[in-house]
């Protein structure tokens, strides 16, 4: 996709990636190694769930992995992101990574 990513070891950032644009871009990466089951009212289902530090705002772009099928999706919030961040499987899929990638990254 055009993009040059850096790994960095600081406080709020993992990656540092540079869009074709030639802007450098703050990454927080956050992983969840399965989806687990929980009950809500509609009985079980599986989500994946990410824990995210409110302690100070981040303006940055969040990549949510999933690291058992191997499938991530970027989003950034306008306001406070919520403390956990809870995904479907079936938002892993292919078409909603790479259309993530491409909104949050301005591609």
């Amino acid at each position: 996709m055009g993009l040059r990513v850096s790994h960095v070891d600081l406080p709020h950032d993992d990656l540092w990636v540079r869009a074709p644009d030639q802007s450098i871009k703050r990454v927080q990466v956050k992983s969840a190694r399965r989806a687990i089951q929980r009950k809500d009212h509609k009985g079980r289902s599986l989500i994946y769930n990410f824990k995210i530090d409110r302690k100070e705002p981040y303006e940055g772009i969040y990549i949510f992995v999933a690291l058992d099928i191997q499938k991530c999706i970027a989003r950034t919030w306008d306001d406070k992101p919520p403390v956990t961040f809870k995904i479907t499987p079936t938002r892993f899929i292919a078409e909603d990574e790479t259309e993530s990638i491409q909104r949050e990254f301005k591609l």
